[in-house]
């Protein structure tokens, strides 16, 4: 039995970007294209469907994004070998239907993270980050393999309240190593 991970469409009402594109779609058809060696006839369902609903055809901008490798979730609920099915939302979060926008993709590597991201005025964004109890400090990395700029990531990590956000790096790529 597989587990649903679903992706943002756009960025957040809090987010300096709120409503603009994540690409998220886009960035994992990137690593399907990648993974499969070129061989997207799997995905063109998927797209068919997408283009229905929203009336854009995504998979010709696969090329124009590196691609998402892993996604960073609270809580502890997956483990190396678990499915999960891809989603989006089709219009307001959590109260629309999902669409499955990729065939099932197995988790290869999890990693425990804790991120605490704060913004100190002319300082900016300020991060600290710990994955599998260390520090960690290649932030660009991290934000790459997730399919975010740093400063994206830093504003989507943003705490207003100062707590630290404590979850999982779901990892669907052999390639990742923190």
């Amino acid at each position: 039995m597989s587990k649903v991970i679903t992706f943002s469409r756009n960025f957040q009402k809090s987010h300096p970007k709120a409503g603009e594109p994540t690409h998220f779609v886009d960035k994992i058809w990137k690593w399907y294209y990648d993974e499969c060696a070129g061989d997207v006839r799997d995905l063109l369902w998927y797209n068919e469907q997408y283009d229905n609903i929203f009336g854009v055809d995504e998979m010709k901008n696969v090329h124009n994004f590196n691609p998402k490798l892993h996604t960073i979730r609270g809580g502890e609920r997956f483990n190396v070998g678990d499915w999960f099915s891809p989603r989006i939302w089709t219009g307001k979060p959590y109260s629309s239907k999902q669409l499955e926008i990729a065939p099932l993709i197995q988790v290869k590597q999890v990693f425990p993270i804790n991120v605490l991201v704060q913004n100190f005025g002319k300082l900016g964004l300020q991060a600290v980050i710990s994955i599998n109890g260390k520090d960690f400090t290649n932030i660009d990395l991290l934000a790459r393999n997730d399919g975010l700029s740093q400063q994206d990531f830093l504003s989507w990590f943003e705490s207003k309240k100062g707590e630290t956000f404590c979850g999982q790096i779901i990892c669907w790529s052999d390639e990742v190593s923190y």
